[in-house]
């Protein structure tokens, strides 16, 4: 979540919905210079360190605490099964958060499409996976609240009202594009799982997505 008092503009971010991009762009506009991840006392200090995915009720307690729970808002939703596939090849190819952490018992570290959907359960008690592939509207309030809601399709457009809002000339610098998945990952088989796993448990964000108008 990025607050932006000055502004009078709170950005309520998702992970896999270029919550990395808005934060550096948030970085700068509030800083003058651009974030670049550092190590001080042996820790390294991502930009997520600053700005924090948490979900609505603990969102909503921090903005109390802040005086800001009335700022008006902003939020980006994304293609259910779009966010799905992006955050598989992401967080377990790319960053191998599986891998890291340790695997659940009897499971692969870099499964299939196909097992991950399989035993997306058993997967999503892992911290990393969890965050970023539950829901999105985990992470905001009743989307009727929101005063300003994009697509993901119309990220361009987002950036431009985020200049507009804030006077500042400042690109989006994409740092989280997800590479398509070794070859065998992503099966026929995998995907329609997928789509039938998205349709069963993300029914409320496809909902919520399909709601959303795309800009011309």
């Amino acid at each position: 979540m990025i607050v932006l008092d000055k502004y009078n503009l709170t950005v309520l971010t998702i992970p896999k919905c270029g919550c990395t991009s808005l934060k550096h762009w948030a970085f700068e506009v509030e800083n003058g210079f651009q974030f670049r991840a550092f190590t001080a006392n042996g820790r390294r200090r991502a930009v997520h360190f600053f700005y924090k995915n948490k979900t609505w009720p603990e969102r909503q307690a921090e903005l109390t605490q802040r005086g800001a729970l009335d700022l008006p808002t902003i939020a980006i939703l994304r293609s259910p099964q779009e966010r799905f596939l992006s955050a598989f090849r992401n967080r377990i190819f790319q960053t191998e958060d599986i891998l890291k952490a340790g695997a659940p018992p009897g499971l692969d570290a870099f499964p299939s499409l196909e097992t991950f959907c399989q035993n997306f359960d058993s997967y999503s008690e892992m911290a990393s996976i969890n965050h970023h592939f539950r829901p999105q509207l985990d992470y905001l309030p009743k989307v009727d609240s929101i005063d300003f809601l994009f697509r993901m399709e119309d990220f361009g457009k987002v950036n431009d009202f985020l200049n507009d809002r804030t006077g500042r000339e400042i690109p989006f610098v994409r740092t989280q594009t997800s590479k398509r998945s070794p070859e065998g990952k992503e099966s026929a088989l995998g995907l329609a799982m997928m789509a039938e796993l998205v349709e069963e448990r993300f029914s409320a964000d496809m909902d919520a997505y399909s709601s959303v108008p795309k800009l011309a």
